[in-house]
C-alpha cells in the first residue's frame, strides 16, 4: 500500500521561518516533521493542539490601552469653538 502525500504551501515572514527552522532543529525534527506532527494533532483533536487566545497585556499595557493618546487631562472639556454666521470672515 502507498501512502499518497499532498503539499501544504503557504508564505510566512522570514524570520518567522527561521526560527521555526531553528526550534524545529533543536528538538531533532525537521521542519516538514515538525509540522506533520501539528497537522495530525490538529485532525485528530478537530482543535488546536494547543491554547490560541490574545495575551493578556501587562499592567503597563493595559492602563496605556485605557487612558489612549488622546488624553492629557482627565476631565477637561472639549475646546469650546466661537460661533460665526456663515459667510462671516474670521477676526484678525
Amino acid at each position: 500500500m502507498t501512502a499518497s502525500t499532498a503539499s501544504l504551501g503557504n508564505r510566512v515572514d522570514a524570520n518567522l521561518k527561521r526560527a521555526f527552522d531553528a526550534t524545529a532543529e533543536k528538538l531533532g525534527l525537521t521542519p516538514a516533521s515538525a509540522l506533520t506532527v501539528f497537522t495530525k494533532r490538529f485532525a485528530e483533536e478537530s482543535c488546536f493542539p494547543f491554547a490560541v487566545r490574545k495575551r493578556t497585556p501587562t499592567e503597563a499595557e493595559y492602563v496605556a490601552e485605557m487612558l489612549g493618546p488622546r488624553v492629557t487631562r482627565p476631565c477637561a472639556p472639549p475646546p469650546r469653538r466661537r460661533w460665526r454666521p456663515r459667510g462671516a470672515s474670521s477676526p484678525g
